[in-house]
């Protein structure tokens, strides 16, 4: 059981005690009238049970994979007054509601690689994932590599296509920076396991500077270029993030705010074929204050009645 006052209990508390230095002290107004503010408190409580919802839970046969660049340039300040980071969990939040019924795996890589999620239908597990998602910390950095989740990708592929009639989304989100002399390659191999997907770019050609957590835990530890120890500034490279969608065969957005999704995305929606409608139990509350509107409203009739009766 848990309550959901409608208004404050102090307020409330105090509205009855007003109520109650006016009432009619002679019995029976008395107890008719106490027992009114009472209803009136308990009513107020908005008191909750605990209940089953049943939910029509549609599952669909999109497997997406999020693929999540968590190197420190992505903390660059350069998306709508805000970090890449914060810009590219908005999205995939805004992709992941439009997607309802997928299966959904997320990657994040930096100089390693980490499947943080394997699929799951499970909508709020990956946004909450997603919206958990740090940078890696410059003291650990080795060098970005845009090519160091290839492996988990394919397992992931691979790991799909025992799922008969299902279809590969890639959902691949960097600013295409590369601080690593490797080259980007290796995407080819993947093209035949990918259905659909986009390639997102984030960060501007002006760039953005970046900010890390600091041995304090805040937000707040500026990242110095080494040769002029002055702000260091990352700039998004579109070049390597077009070769990376050629490579995989999908589209390439820069994004600049969702609604450079919005197309891309309901192209992948309508693209779907639902496999089953699933009824599920959803824990939930149960409204029960009406019980108590029944006698509130018999006791004020009655104490309306003995009024009349009296005046009369």
């Amino acid at each position: 059981m848990i309550i959901s006052p409608i208004i404050p209990v102090w307020l409330m508390i105090i509205v009855l005690v007003v109520l109650f230095l006016f009432i009619n002290k002679r019995k029976p107004y008395i107890i008719i009238e106490t027992l009114i503010i009472v209803l009136l408190f308990i009513i107020n409580l908005r008191i909750m049970i605990p209940g089953k919802e049943q939910i029509d839970e549609k599952q669909t046969n999109l497997d997406v994979i999020f693929v999540i660049d968590n190197t420190i340039s992505m903390n660059a300040n350069d998306c709508n007054n805000n970090t890449r980071m914060f810009c590219l969990k908005q999205d995939s939040e805004y992709i992941i509601n439009n997607l309802e019924g997928a299966r959904f795996a997320v990657v994040t890589f930096n100089d390693t690689s980490n499947i943080s999620i394997p699929f799951v239908r499970d909508e709020k597990l990956v946004v909450d994932t997603i919206s958990l998602i740090d940078v890696k910390n410059k003291l650990y950095a080795k060098g970005t590599s845009l090519t160091t989740p290839q492996d988990n990708l394919y397992k992931l592929l691979k790991s799909s296509m025992e799922k008969k009639n299902h279809k590969r989304v890639v959902i691949f989100i960097s600013d295409g920076e590369v601080t690593s002399e490797e080259e980007i390659s290796g995407f080819e191999r993947l093209r035949e396991y990918i259905d659909d997907g986009i390639v997102l770019g984030y960060g501007t050609k002006k760039g953005g500077t970046m900010k890390v957590t600091s041995k304090y835990g805040s937000l707040d530890e500026k990242v110095l270029d080494p040769d002029t120890n002055l702000e260091a500034v990352s700039k998004i490279d579109e070049n390597n993030l077009k070769k990376i969608a050629s490579d995989l065969g999908v589209k390439y957005i820069h994004v600049k705010g969702q609604s450079s999704l919005i197309n891309k995305v309901n192209e992948i929606k309508e693209s779907a074929k639902t496999l089953k409608v699933v009824a599920r139990s959803s824990d939930s509350y149960d409204d029960i204050y009406y019980i108590f509107v029944v006698p509130l409203l018999i006791l004020v009739i009655i104490d309306f009645i003995l009024i009349r009766k009296k005046l009369g």
